[in-house]
C-alpha cells in the first residue's frame, strides 16, 4: 500500500513540473521553430530517404526525433498500470520508441509488461 502512494505521489509531482514547460517556453514559438529541429528524420516528407550521416554511415538514416514517448519513467508507469494504447499507431508509436531507449531500462519495461498490472488495486 505504502509503495502504490509513493508512486502516486511521483505522478503527481511529475505531472507539476511537466505543467512549468509553459512558463518557460512559448508553445507557439516551440511548435513554430525549434520542434522542427527535434523532429526526426523517420517519416519525415522533408527527408523520405533519411539523413546521410557523412562519416557514420554510407547509407542515409532514419532516425526519430526526441519525445517524450522515449521516457523509461512515464512507459513504466504505462505499463505497470496496465495503460493500453487504443489507437494502434499511438500504441506502435510507443514500442519504437523503446529501440531509443537504454537496453537495461526496455527489458525492465517489457518485465513490467509480461506481469499482471496494479490497476485492481490503484
Amino acid at each position: 500500500h505504502k509503495a502504490l502512494l509513493t508512486i502516486a505521489k511521483s505522478l503527481r509531482k511529475m505531472r507539476e513540473i511537466f505543467k512549468l514547460m509553459h512558463e518557460y517556453v512559448n508553445p507557439l514559438s516551440f511548435h513554430g521553430f525549434l520542434r522542427i529541429f527535434f523532429s526526426g528524420w523517420k517519416d519525415n516528407p522533408m527527408l523520405p530517404d533519411g539523413l546521410l550521416y557523412e562519416g557514420v554511415s554510407e547509407e542515409p538514416r532514419k532516425l526519430s526525433g526526441g519525445s517524450a514517448a522515449q521516457s523509461s519513467a512515464i512507459q513504466c508507469f504505462d505499463e505497470l498500470l496496465g495503460i493500453r494504447h487504443r489507437e494502434e499507431i499511438a500504441a506502435s508509436f510507443l514500442k519504437r520508441m523503446r529501440d531509443y531507449m537504454p537496453p537495461a531500462h526496455r527489458l525492465f519495461i517489457e518485465t513490467v509488461a509480461d506481469k499482471p498490472s496494479l490497476r485492481e488495486y490503484v
